[in-house]
């Protein structure tokens, strides 16, 4: 009933889906005012995990932060309850730690209990926010015992408890959109398939999505022009659909996926504006699809993906958007586990959190959010070593750890980080050697801690394929 002094990267998702932790989680998003909860953790490395993860938590939503007594040694918890009395309320919950060995601290977990107990009322009414008393499952019988009257002051009890020889992750599912090959779709295949249905009405929908599908691949390739005309195309039939029924959901989102492809294009242009604008109104339809059907997750999958494009090219609104994305993302996690595209994109939101982390100057708090994106990002690619999306998100997350090292002086540590990412993009050139977002990345990882000549060589393939004067 231990857990290895340091969390790993399965120890972070264990307590991401663990029931109790979810338990405890929903009380913050529901419960206003003081409440009495108690954490029970296995041990002392699952209390500094609970209290990070949920110092995290709050601090995504804008939220005030935990306020943590100093615990560090057992007469300081025996002297918890005038501690209290002296505490000016702080803004966010306050947490108290007394994890420790039953020899050690029984006696002091049982004065405080006692202590507790009998100033129930004052603490009551000189709080208003939830007092989180963390410690090991067998205080549960001494504040029952000892503190009958304090314990149930509206107590939520959450036991968490991870083992270290198993870690029971939720089965990923492999789902049919997952792409194998690094080299993706042929854009030019799926042109040739696209244009024998040009002109007839019965296969409209099914042009629209070939289309899509080929203007996509040219982006990836920097084919930007041609990619431009074939997605304005396939955003005319789409537009052409919605006019015909209006009442279609499929042609709703159809549409709205239309948009959001226009959108990215332009995001790789750098028209921040006209980005925006597509995606404004694929945002438009979406909200209007989750008004319409709010239990579909589907539905909300693609709000928390355009509220995520939308915080990238307004920054000035960028963290209302990213929270928002998270929050959803988040609630999409805890109901179906082992949604592998869900996870993906969870990880794609706490890379964003640690970048506005970074920015605001909280070092600290960015490196804990990359940490989760890359425990996420690790374990994807061991579940489907060859789904490239995954291998270049993962080295975009070793990447902007690398960045956050180096910025904090750590410079060993962040070419540890680099060259981890650059390991993995140079197999992704090698299997797909067109692709000019993989050589984009190359020569950013080899400008780090590569030489001048593969810097040099990279740098030449990429004006060959683009055809851009460098």
């Amino acid at each position: 009933m231990s857990l290895q002094s340091t969390p790993n990267a399965d120890t972070r998702l264990v307590l991401l889906s663990h029931p109790d932790w979810l338990k405890l989680l929903r009380h913050f998003e529901l419960g206003e005012g003081f409440a009495l909860l108690v954490l029970l953790a296995g041990d002392s490395s699952v209390a500094r995990l609970c209290r990070t993860e949920l110092d995290l938590w709050l601090l995504a939503r804008a939220r005030p932060r935990v306020f943590a007594l100093p615990i560090e040694q057992p007469e300081d918890l025996e002297n918890v309850p005038a501690a209290l009395l002296a505490l000016a309320p702080p803004d966010g919950p306050i947490w108290i730690d007394g994890s420790g060995a039953r020899e050690l601290y029984e006696q002091a977990w049982t004065q405080c209990a006692m202590k507790l107990n009998r100033i129930r009322n004052t603490i009551m009414a000189q709080f208003a926010t939830p007092l989180i008393l963390v410690g090991p499952p067998w205080i549960r019988e001494i504040f029952r015992d000892t503190a009958p009257d304090f314990w149930s002051v509206r107590t939520l009890v959450s036991e968490i408890s991870i083992p270290r020889a198993s870690t029971p992750l939720p089965r990923l599912e492999r789902r049919e959109d997952e792409e194998p090959p690094a080299s993706g779709i042929d854009p030019d295949f799926t042109l040739g398939q696209a244009a024998p249905l040009r002109g007839r009405s019965d296969q409209e929908r099914q042009l629209s999505r070939l289309l899509d599908r080929a203007g996509q691949a040219l982006m990836a390739r920097g084919r930007y022009q041609e990619a431009e005309a074939v997605l304005r195309e396939a955003l005319d039939l789409d537009e052409a659909a919605v006019r015909w029924d209006s009442g279609s959901v499929d042609d709703l989102r159809d549409l709205s996926f239309s948009y959001t492809s226009l959108g990215d294009l332009m995001d790789k242009l750098d028209s921040d504006d006209e980005a925006c604008r597509f995606y404004r109104e694929a945002l438009k339809i979406v909200e209007g699809l989750v008004r319409a059907h709010p239990s579909d997750n589907g539905y909300l999958h693609d709000l928390a993906a355009l509220y995520d494009r939308i915080g990238d090219v307004i920054p000035d609104e960028a963290d209302q958007f990213y929270r928002r994305a998270l929050a959803i993302i988040e609630r999409l996690v805890r109901e179906e586990p082992g949604r592998a595209d869900y996870l993906r994109d969870l990880a794609v939101s706490y890379e964003k959190m640690g970048g506005l982390m970074a920015g605001s100057e909280a070092p600290e708090e960015a490196r804990q959010f990359y940490e989760k994106a890359i425990a996420i990002g690790e374990r994807l690619v061991s579940h489907n070593p060859n789904y490239a999306d995954y291998q270049r998100d993962l080295s975009g997350s070793y990447g902007r750890m690398g960045d956050l090292m180096d910025s904090l002086g750590a410079g060993d540590e962040a070419g540890q980080y680099y060259r981890k990412a650059l390991k993995i993009v140079e197999k992704l050139v090698r299997d797909a050697p067109d692709r000019v977002d993989y050589l984009r990345y190359l020569i950013a990882f080899l400008s780090r801690v590569g030489t001048p000549e593969q810097l040099e060589e990279a740098r030449q393939k990429l004006q060959q394929l683009t055809k851009v004067p460098q």
